[in-house]
């Protein structure tokens, strides 16, 4: 299992992240040319994220929620750590199998997803919108699909994310306080905890085979999105 970072710790990363680009004297010389498409994503990376969400209506608000992500392209997982006053709940997905999961409780469900993690990518296509300045850092700006992607100027690196609908029905903020390409070892990220079901079951059929039997794997019928239970208390992924 991969180790985690406090609230706490993660609010202090992203305080001293947006105060050093806010006050930073060091000059950089940066592209008056914004590129024509924003840059796809590395197949791997890791990020810090402050998230902001809310109903359509409004009504219904998330408050301030600290997340961890790690990405992996080249095996289609996505790993998502919530965390909001004190309580962590983990998302982790690969290809269309998902668990969420609360390790201090051992609670744990599994869920098929309708889609897999986005690809890197996923804004390519998007339409230029200007520019804007992202907690300290001047960003380059586009919208694809009523997403809006920005990116870094100084390197690249994204910003912030609005989405318009997630699987919650909200629309999110997401202010991006670092992220991190240099790697990680995903045997460990991706690990799911002993306590999490398995998407599959083992029949053994015996008929006609000589009585030796014989283990078949069959695909267990995956409840829909659940409600907010146990494995996430807070209501990070689930309503």
């Amino acid at each position: 299992m991969t180790s985690t970072i406090s609230l706490s710790a993660l609010a202090i990363i992203l305080v001293l992240y947006i105060g050093i680009t806010s006050c930073s004297t060091v000059k950089v010389n940066l592209r008056d040319d914004p590129p024509s498409q924003p840059k796809e994503w590395p197949t791997q990376w890791y990020a810090v994220v402050a998230r902001n969400g809310s109903s359509q209506d409004g009504k219904n608000v998330s408050g301030l929620q600290a997340l961890q992500k790690w990405y992996d392209w080249s095996i289609r997982s996505l790993r998502v750590e919530c965390s909001q006053d004190g309580i962590t709940s983990t998302f982790i997905a690969n290809n269309y199998d998902a668990w969420l999961f609360n390790v201090l409780n051992k609670q744990c469900i599994y869920v098929h997803l309708p889609v897999t993690a986005v690809k890197p990518d996923w804004m390519v296509g998007g339409e230029y919108i200007g520019e804007k300045v992202i907690a300290g850092t001047p960003s380059w700006g586009w919208r694809k699909l009523d997403h809006l992607y920005y990116q870094s100027k100084f390197d690249t690196k994204p910003t912030f994310v609005y989405t318009p609908l997630d699987n919650k029905g909200f629309r999110n903020d997401e202010v991006y306080g670092l992220f991190d390409t240099s790697g990680f070892n995903q045997s460990k990220v991706f690990v799911l905890p002993s306590f999490c079901p398995v998407p599959f079951s083992t029949i053994e059929d015996a008929a006609n085979d000589g009585g030796m039997k014989k283990k078949i794997r069959v695909k267990r019928q995956p409840p829909p999105i659940p409600n907010r239970g146990p494995y996430d208390p807070l209501g990070c992924f689930t309503l």
